[in-house]
């Protein structure tokens, strides 16, 4: 299971499983609740935005079957992939989250409380996306597009989530819909593009040593936050890229 939902029953299921229950039931044809595969009680919830994922049970089943666990977020974050936009797109329209400024690759837990940003993520998971994007104030003229990893709604509508830094983009123009947050055309970024490869090959060849030096002063001066900060950041982030890609060590 990934995700689980336990509904009055007792019988627990996927989230994304039961949303495509809910939406199977509340199709045209369709005049009844959706019904537990199992035991066939109603289920007596209509609308996909009213699950809430067992936070408890989600933690035990990734504390105790971790690789099975693993295997089934990779199915479904591969099946929620299938509905990202086109990596060559190069113009779209997105919500934009204002908080931080934020890098690609960046990993970031968020508490997400307030009304407007909670409508923003609720609709990121049902449709699939799982993404929106952030920013560090309204008026910023860049920003980032951020994916869900996972989602944690609250008892009392909040969530909790986790999203990592995907592509960035140049804000064209923006406007507030009704629902309160901001909603911008943006234009998506190439990191690897410029007429200055030259320099910036160069400059990406001396990266690696003056990131090994900044860890090295990090740790010596005792800055790390948690106790091996520096070694959770890294595995975050994965692999360093080669010096090839100046604009993904940029980012």
């Amino acid at each position: 299971l990934f995700e689980p939902c336990v509904p009055p029953c007792g019988h627990p299921f996927c989230k994304s499983c039961l949303r495509s229950l809910l939406e199977h039931s509340s199709g045209p044809q369709q005049r009844c609740s959706g019904k537990c595969p199992v035991c066939r009680r109603v289920l007596h919830v209509t609308r996909a935005d009213d699950l809430v994922v067992c936070r408890q049970l989600d933690l035990l089943l990734a504390k105790s079957f971790p690789e099975e666990y693993a295997q089934r977020r990779d199915v479904q974050m591969s099946f929620d992939e299938q509905s990202l936009p086109n990596s060559d797109l190069v113009f779209d329209k997105l919500p934009v989250f204002i908080l931080d400024s934020t890098l690609p690759r960046q990993h970031l837990h968020l508490n997400v409380f307030e009304p407007r940003y909670t409508t923003m993520v609720r609709r990121a998971l049902e449709c699939g996306s799982r993404r929106f994007g952030m920013a560090g104030a309204a008026y910023a003229s860049h920003g980032v597009v951020v994916r869900i990893l996972s989602a944690a709604e609250q008892w009392d509508g909040r969530f909790h989530i986790e999203v990592v830094g995907d592509r960035p983009f140049k804000i064209l123009s923006s406007s507030y819909p009704p629902e309160g947050f901001l909603e911008a055309e943006v234009e998506y970024l190439d990191l690897e593009a410029g007429d200055d490869a030259g320099d910036a090959a160069l400059a990406a060849a001396d990266l690696p040593a003056l990131v090994d030096k900044w860890e090295a002063s990090v740790r010596d001066g005792g800055w790390q936050r948690l106790p091996n900060h520096l070694t959770l950041v890294r595995e975050q982030l994965g692999p360093m890229p080669t010096s090839d890609q100046p604009g993904a060590l940029a980012a």
